[in-house]
């Protein structure tokens, strides 16, 4: 798309009112090939949920009779470890994760314990939002409620640049 700021000012009402006609026009047709998209979108992720779903229920029964296939299998026939028993086939292996315990918590609950203290961190926190109401902006300068100019390591403006929005009745 080419840049047409240079060559074409707006000038007068009709010439304004033509170029929000045009981007009407330009939205409508958006509109319409995104819902044309986002119909297509909702028959590919139907396919593709169906897809697997499928395969999930063939997954699902490999792995039922693959497990009674492995606690069939004498236990010399398998390598075992700690965590896992592991039978190899030119396919691949068949893992099954033996049962262990594992250590959960509630980390209010033992906050609360004043035995653990030692394991408890403690990190600061700024309170910005308090802090931001003391604060104003006089001339390009930060000015604290005592009326003090504040040049602090960690505090600066940032400049924003100007918005130009544009409302088109009847369109979203």
């Amino acid at each position: 798309m080419e840049d047409l700021t240079q060559e074409y000012l707006i000038q007068e009402d009709w010439m304004a009112e033509r170029e929000l006609k045009t981007l009407k026009k330009a939205q409508e047709e958006k509109d319409r090939l995104l819902e044309l998209v986002k119909k297509e979108q909702e028959e590919l992720n139907a396919a593709k949920e169906k897809i697997e779903s499928d395969y999930k229920w063939i997954e699902e029964q490999a792995i039922i009779t693959l497990e009674q296939f492995m606690d069939n299998i004498s236990e010399d026939k398998k390598h075992k470890t700690k965590t896992q028993e592991k039978y190899k086939l030119l396919s691949g292996e068949i893992i099954k994760t033996l049962p262990i315990n594992e250590i959960k918590y509630d980390e209010e609950k033992l906050i609360a314990n004043e035995k653990y203290k030692e394991y408890m961190e403690y990190k600061p926190k700024f309170k910005w939002g308090e802090f931001k109401k003391t604060l104003t902006i006089v001339k390009d300068k930060i000015i604290n409620e005592d009326g003090e100019v504040l040049d602090v390591d960690g505090l600066y403006l940032e400049a924003k640049e100007p918005i130009v929005k544009i409302k088109l009745k009847g369109i979203k």
